[in-house]
């Protein structure tokens, strides 16, 4: 038959079950109604109805805020192991000219990945605290266009590569706008 296969998709996010968690499964070749899944206490989700061809799944953490999508390719009922593991992100804004911290600037984290990936991860978007500094930044290891933006400023960006367990310490020094 080439109908009717069954995907069982285990989640983990840093070693713990992602209990809540979406599983979304959406055609690669754009035919068919996407369908999800709520990943249950044992960290597993289970997507049916499922045709011989090639799928987006797309899992959505709303504790972390971001989405992960993987292509798979669908021959029989299968298991998909995902254990996903997040590094932190420390970024600092300040004033180029005076080194003061930018409370309540914009940090963009997009991530860096070619069009032909089989793996796809949403921008992450952190505000800065008074003492201009994003907190609980964790994101999947990959590359990332750090972007800092504030009223009054000038956009800066960098390339970063999260790899580390331990924070990587990223700061963005915005030029004042000369509007």
């Amino acid at each position: 038959p080439e109908t009717g296969f069954a995907l069982g998709v285990r989640v983990w996010v840093d070693g713990k079950r992602a209990a809540g968690a979406l599983v979304t499964k959406k055609s690669s070749q754009g035919s068919g109604a996407p369908s999800s899944a709520r990943v249950d206490s044992l960290g597993t989700a289970r997507v049916k109805g499922l045709r011989k061809e090639s799928y987006w799944l797309e899992v959505t953490t709303p504790q972390l805020g971001w989405t992960y999508s993987q292509r798979v390719q669908v021959t029989a009922d299968a298991d998909l192991p995902l254990d996903l593991r997040t590094v932190p992100l420390a970024a600092t804004v300040r004033d180029a000219r005076t080194n003061a911290p930018i409370p309540g600037a914009i940090v963009r984290a997009t991530p860096l990945l070619g069009s032909d990936d089989h793996i796809r991860l949403t921008p992450q978007v952190f505000r800065c605290g008074a003492d201009g500094r994003t907190s609980d930044a964790r994101l999947l290891r990959a590359a990332y266009y750090v972007e800092a933006e504030a009223a009054g400023y000038e956009p800066a960006t960098t390339l970063v590569n999260l790899t580390s367990p331990t924070p990587t310490v990223v700061t963005l020094s915005l030029d004042r706008s000369r509007e």
